[in-house]
């Protein structure tokens, strides 16, 4: 007779925040040639590495779209901190920038 003996272990899998649980502050410049440069500071204070892609529309103070960039952050750290970039080539008159809406976030192994 064999014995056989089953360990059953539950294993926790960390979710991934949503951009609103992530930490950001914001800046912007027109630079040298006059295209417009949209910063992000992105702070994750999740219990997770992740990667983010993003999408970023630009609107003018009437809420008009007047550009549109992306940018990829390859990994953020748990409790790191890292920037996004967009910039708009031609593009003047930014009032604000929609990225929350276009932010894809995953998992970094």
């Amino acid at each position: 007779m064999v014995a056989l003996t089953v360990q059953h272990q539950q294993v926790k899998i960390a979710e991934l925040p949503t951009a609103n649980d992530l930490e950001y502050v914001e800046y912007s410049y027109v630079d040298s040639i006059g295209d417009s440069v949209y910063v992000v500071s992105v702070k994750n204070n999740s219990d997770v590495d992740i990667r983010i892609d993003v999408n970023g529309v630009a609107y003018d103070a009437n809420n008009n779209i007047i550009g549109a960039a992306d940018d990829t952050n390859a990994c953020i750290g748990t409790g790191e901190q890292s920037y996004i970039k967009f910039y708009f080539s031609d593009v003047t008159g930014i009032d604000h920038v929609d990225y929350k809406n276009g932010m894809q976030i995953s998992q970094d192994d």
